[in-house]
């Protein structure tokens, strides 16, 4: 009874772990400041908020993929030729 309980929350935490790892790893490495990790971390919040609402419904992963389109536009946009 505890098994199937511990692999679903092991499951569910593993993505909140992972971000606050990346939030933090960056800040400590010297990558980001805490401004740029916090707004990372929100931005990473609210994809994740986006899967919990639609669980399970078709196209749960589209905010995600247009967040990571327009992120990847951003940066080459940014580039200075």
């Amino acid at each position: 009874m505890i098994e199937p309980l511990l692999t679903k929350f092991s499951y569910r935490s593993f993505h909140h772990f992972f971000f606050i790892f990346v939030v933090l790893g960056s800040i400590m490495s010297g990558i980001a400041t805490v401004n740029q990790a916090g707004a990372i971390g929100a931005a990473g919040a609210l994809i994740m908020a986006g899967y919990r609402l639609t669980d399970g419904q078709k196209g749960c992963y589209y905010p995600a993929i247009l967040c990571l389109i327009k992120s990847l536009c951003s940066w080459i946009n940014s580039i200075k030729f």
